[in-house]
C-alpha cells in the first residue's frame, strides 16, 4: 500500500500491455503516475470507446470509498479513453468508463473496497499514443466542493472571475454565478470555465468572461461538480480591471489585468506579455498530391502563437489558376505555438493541371506571412510490412492495403460467425447482434436490409439505398468482434420476414451477407440490465428500462404513468401558434412530452403530424421535483392547417408511459398588461397592443413594454431622409471601419454597424441595396424598432455578389432602422460603401 495504493501484483491480461505498479502517493488519499501508450494493435475496447492501443494498470484500494480517477490533471498528449475492470481480460467486468469528461482528457468514478484489486486501463480515441498522466483520489463519498475566495474584475463590460477551492472527489466542472446589484440577484447563470480542473481536490477555477451588469457591486458564486453537488455560495466583490500596454506582463487567464485595445497577451507557458499583433513566417514545406487528394507539411514561426489557418491558391505550368482558392485548416490545431509543423490534408481539391501551391499563414487576427510557392511530389505508396504515416500525409499504404499501428497492412474484409435480429412490435423496437471475426480490427458498421415476402427492402431510402447503421456496443477480442445496436421502428412499419445483415469495416470492406435468426425479446426481471428499446429484452409488467444522470446503466425499475391536474390550450392565428401549459404529477419524474390529437367542432380527428391523427411532442421546458411537474410547450401549423376547436392530450414519461387523456378547448391567448411576464413568441401570452414582448431591463424575464422605436443615444445613427437623390431616390455614403459592434442580424453580421433611420415618403414596397469596391462584403437588415433584433423586418447577406439587398413594404410616414454591417467570419470586413434606397421595381 505504501506505494501509492499499490498491492499485490496483477493477474494475467492476455495480450493486454500491463504496467508494474507505478503510482506515487501525492498526499492524503491521492497518487499520481505518469507513463506511455506505445504504438501497436488494440487488444481491448471500453463500452464507451477506445479502439487504440492501450495500457492496463492495476490498482489497490487502500481503503473503502469513492476512487476518481483522471487524465485531466497530469500531461497527457492525446485523446484518452479510461475504463475500469475488476477482471483484467474480461469486458464484461467493466465497472465504469469515461471517454471525454469536460475535454478530450477523461475521468470517472468507481467505489471500491478496502484492498479490492481493479485494472484501470488507459485507451485512446482514434488510435492516439504517447504520454500519459493518472491520477487517483479517495473519499469517503460524493461530496460537495468547498470555494474559499475569488477574485473579479471589470473590464470593458466583461467579468474576468477566478476563485480557488477544494473536492474531495477532484470533479468541479462549472461555476454558478449571480452579479449583485444593491444586494438584489437580477439573474443566476452557469458560466463554463476556461480549462478543466477535473482531478484536482485543490483547485484553482477559471471562468470564461460573461457580460457584467450595470450597477452590479459583487458576484455570488457556487462551484458544481460532475454530479450536480453545489458548494455553499461566496460573494465576490468587483473592482476594475487593470489595463496593461506593449511589453509589460499580462495575465495569462485575462482576469488579474488585460492588453490595451493596440496589443494582446501572448502565452508562453504560465507567462505572458502584451505584444502588438505580428504576422506568422513559413520557413519550410513540402506538398505531395495523390490523384485530386493534396496533403502538405508547412514549418513555420509566429512570435505571437496565433497562426489559424492558411490561405491557398493552385498553380499550373502557367502560373495561378482562376478561381482555384481557398482556405487550409491544419489537421492538428498549432494556435498558442511559437514554432510548429502545420499537418494539411484535403481531398478532391486538386484538379488536373495543378503541378504546385501558393500558401499564406494567417492569423487571428488576419495578419498574413509572405507567401511560399511549393511543387507537388507525387505521394509515396509503401508496401505491405513496410513503416508508414498513420495520418497519410508524407506516404501512404498501396491501394488494398491500410496503415495500422504504423505499418502497412492487407485490407481483409470482415466475416460474419452469427447474427440475430430481435423485434419487440408492441413498440417497434429491433435490435440487432452480430458475431465475426476481422483480422484489421476495424469492424465499424452493419448494413441492415428488412425485406418483406416479396424480397423488397422495407429500410431502402427514395433511391434503393439500404440502411448503414453504427454498432452502438462492439467488443474487440483478438480478431474477434461482438457487435449490436437497438432503436425503433415506426408501429405502422410493414411485416417483415428476414432480417439481412451485412458488416462494413472502416475502409469500407464488407462481409458476405447474412439472414439474421429472427428472435422474440427476452422477459427479465426487475433490477436486471436492460436494453432501451426493449428490443433484446423487455422488463415485467409495473416497471420499465430506464437510466438517469444518477444511475447511467439502464435497468428495470419500477414505473408509474404520469397525471394531468390541469392544463390549459392555446392558438394564435395570427402567427399560427398553438402553445400549452400543462401540469400534473408523476412520481418518477421523468415527464418528457405529451401525445396531441387535434379535433374539429364534430368531436372527428382532424389529422396532426407525419402519420395522421395524433404526433407525440417533446415539451419546450419541463419543470420538476417530489411527483409534481410544470411543462409548456409552443409550435406551429402551416397556414392552411384545418379548422380546429380541442385538443386531446396525454402526458408521456420517458419509458413511454402515457397519462389517462384529457380534452381541452383551444382558446385564445390571454392578453398581458405592460409589465408583465410575456412570452417572446405570442402563444402563451400575447402583449396589448402597442405593447412588445422584450428581454427586462435587469436581466430577468421578458416583460410587455413600451419601448421608444428609436436607437439608444450612444449608437451611430444618421438620417437617410437627408441624402436625397434623382427620381425620389435616397443616397448617402458611410464607413463602417470606426463603428460600434452591435448585434448582428439574423443572416449574418457582427463586424460593426452603420444605423440609418429612413421614413418612407410614400406607401409600397421599397429595396434598401449597398454598392461597394471589389473586396468589400456587407450584410444589410432592417428594424422596425432599432434596439430590438426580434423586429428585424428583413436580412440579406450576398445579393448575387457580396453587396447586399432588401426589400419591406412600408406604409407612408412609416420608419425603419437600416443596418449596413459587414461579414464577420475570420477577417470581419469594415469599410466604406454607398447604401441606395428606391422604389422597388414594379412587377
Amino acid at each position: 500500500g505504501g506505494e501509492g495504493g499499490m498491492g499485490g501484483m496483477p493477474g494475467p491480461c492476455g495480450d493486454v500491455a500491463t504496467l508494474e505498479p507505478a503510482f506515487e502517493a501525492v498526499g492524503d488519499d491521492a497518487w499520481r503516475m505518469e507513463a506511455e501508450v506505445l504504438p501497436g494493435d488494440g487488444a481491448a475496447v471500453g463500452s464507451c470507446a477506445g479502439n487504440g492501443a492501450e495500457v492496463a494498470i492495476p490498482f489497490v484500494a487502500e481503503a473503502a470509498g469513492v476512487y476518481t480517477f483522471s487524465t485531466h490533471d497530469a500531461p497527457t498528449a492525446f485523446d484518452t479513453v479510461l475504463y475500469v475492470r475488476t477482471t483484467c481480460d474480461d469486458a464484461e467486468a467493466e465497472l465504469a468508463c469515461n471517454d471525454d469528461l469536460g475535454s478530450l482528457r477523461s475521468g470517472l468514478f468507481v467505489e471500491l473496497e478496502a484492498d479490492q484489486l481493479v485494472y484501470v486501463f488507459v485507451d485512446a480515441f482514434g488510435g492516439g499514443v504517447g504520454p500519459f498522466g493518472l491520477t487517483a483520489l479517495r473519499a469517503d463519498a460524493h461530496a460537495p466542493p468547498t470555494l474559499e475566495g475569488g477574485v473579479a474584475l471589470d473590464g470593458a463590460g466583461q467579468i474576468n472571475l477566478r476563485v480557488r477551492g477544494s473536492d474531495p472527489n477532484g470533479d468541479v466542472t462549472s461555476l454558478i454565478i449571480e452579479i449583485l446589484v444593491d444586494g438584489q440577484m437580477p439573474f443566476e447563470q452557469p458560466v463554463d470555465l476556461r480549462r478543466p480542473v477535473f482531478g484536482q481536490r485543490d483547485f484553482t477555477a477559471v471562468a470564461n468572461p460573461f457580460p457584467g451588469v450595470e450597477g452590479g457591486l459583487s458576484v455570488r458564486v457556487r462551484a458544481v461538480d460532475s454530479q450536480g453537488n453545489e458548494s455553499a455560495p461566496i460573494e465576490v466583490p468587483i473592482a476594475p480591471q487593470p489595463e496593461v500596454v506593449e511589453g509589460e506582463a499580462c495575465d495569462p487567464d485575462g482576469v488579474d489585468n488585460r492588453c490595451d485595445p493596440d496589443t494582446f497577451c501572448v502565452v508562453d507557458g504560465d507567462a505572458g506579455v502584451c505584444r502588438e499583433p505580428s504576422a506568422p513566417e513559413i520557413v519550410d514545406g513540402m506538398f505531395w498530391s495523390d490523384g485530386a487528394d493534396l496533403t502538405g507539411v508547412i514549418e513555420g514561426r509566429d512570435a505571437t502563437r496565433d497562426t489559424f489557418f492558411a490561405r491557398a491558391q493552385l498553380l499550373s505550368a502557367d502560373g495561378p489558376i482562376e478561381g482555384a482558392v481557398g482556405q487550409l485548416f491544419p489537421i492538428q490545431d498549432v494556435f498558442g505555438q511559437a514554432e510548429f509543423t502545420a499537418l494539411i490534408r484535403e481531398g478532391g481539391l486538386l484538379p488536373p493541371e495543378a503541378v504546385g501551391i501558393r500558401v499564406w499563414l494567417v492569423d487571428d487576427r488576419g495578419l498574413e506571412s509572405e507567401p511560399a510557392d511549393f511543387e507537388f511530389e507525387d505521394l509515396p505508396q509503401d508496401d505491405d510490412g513496410a513503416a508508414c504515416d498513420p495520418l497519410r500525409i508524407r506516404d501512404r499504404c498501396a491501394d488494398e492495403s491500410a496503415c495500422l499501428a504504423g505499418i502497412c497492412v492487407a485490407q481483409v474484409a470482415p466475416a460474419i460467425d452469427t447474427a440475430e435480429a430481435f423485434f419487440n412490435a408492441a413498440n417497434g423496437g429491433l435490435g440487432i447482434r452480430v458475431t465475426g471475426r476481422d483480422a484489421n480490427r476495424d469492424a465499424a458498421l452493419v448494413q441492415l436490409r428488412l425485406l418483406d415476402a416479396d424480397g423488397t427492402d422495407l429500410l431502402a431510402d427514395g433511391d434503393g439505398n439500404p440502411a448503414v447503421i453504427g454498432f452502438q456496443e462492439l467488443d474487440l477480442d483478438g480478431d474477434q468482434f461482438d457487435g449490436r445496436f437497438s432503436g425503433f421502428l415506426p408501429l405502422d412499419f410493414p411485416a417483415f420476414v428476414t432480417a439481412e445483415v451485412t458488416v462494413i469495416d472502416a475502409f469500407g470492406l464488407s462481409s458476405d451477407a447474412v439472414d439474421a435468426d429472427l428472435r422474440m425479446p427476452a422477459a427479465i426481471e426487475l433490477g436486471d440490465a436492460c436494453d432501451l428499446a426493449s428490443a433484446f429484452d423487455i422488463c415485467p409488467d409495473g416497471s420499465a428500462c430506464t437510466a438517469d444522470e444518477a444511475d447511467p446503466d439502464a435497468s428495470c425499475r419500477v414505473a408509474t404513468p404520469p397525471a394531468i391536474v390541469e392544463a390549459t390550450a392555446y392558438y394564435n392565428a395570427d402567427v399560427f401558434g398553438l402553445g400549452f401549459r400543462v401540469e400534473g404529477t408523476d412520481a418518477e419524474d421523468n415527464v418528457v412530452g405529451f401525445r396531441l390529437e387535434l379535433l374539429d367542432a364534430d368531436g372527428a380527428l382532424v389529422p396532426v403530424g407525419p402519420d395522421g391523427g395524433s404526433v407525440d411532442v417533446q415539451f419546450d421546458t419541463v419543470e420538476q421535483a417530489m411527483g409534481a411537474f410544470s411543462a409548456t410547450f409552443v409550435g406551429f401549423l402551416p397556414g392552411d392547417f384545418p379548422p380546429f376547436t380541442q385538443a386531446r392530450i396525454s402526458a408521456l414519461d420517458a419509458t413511454g408511459l402515457a397519462s389517462e387523456p384529457v380534452v381541452l378547448p383551444i382558446m385564445d391567448p390571454p392578453v398581458i398588461e405592460e409589465g408583465a411576464a410575456c412570452d417572446f413568441l405570442q402563444v402563451l401570452a400575447r402583449c396589448d397592443d402597442g405593447l412588445l414582448c422584450i428581454d427586462a431591463p435587469d436581466g430577468g424575464a421578458p416583460v410587455c413594454a413600451a419601448p421608444a422605436a428609436e436607437c439608444p443615444a450612444d449608437w451611430q445613427t444618421g438620417v437617410l431622409n437627408d441624402h436625397p437623390a434623382d427620381g425620389g431616390t435616397f443616397s448617402v455614403d458611410g464607413d463602417t471601419s470606426d463603428a460600434l459592434i452591435l448585434e448582428g442580424g439574423s443572416c449574418g453580421g457582427g463586424a460593426g454597424q452603420d444605423v440609418w433611420a429612413f421614413t418612407a415618403p410614400a406607401a409600397g414596397a421599397w429595396t434598401m441595396r449597398t454598392v461597394i469596391a471589389d473586396n468589400a462584403d456587407t450584410v444589410l437588415y432592417v428594424r422596425s424598432f432599432c434596439g430590438l433584433p426580434q423586429t428585424e423586418l428583413a436580412c440579406n447577406d450576398d445579393a448575387g455578389s457580396l453587396a447586399s439587398a432588401v426589400t419591406v413594404e412600408l406604409e407612408a410616414g412609416e420608419t425603419v432602422y437600416i443596418f449596413v454591417d459587414g461579414f464577420a467570419f475570420f477577417d470581419a470586413w469594415r469599410g466604406p460603401y454607398t447604401l441606395v434606397v428606391e422604389p422597388a421595381p414594379q412587377p
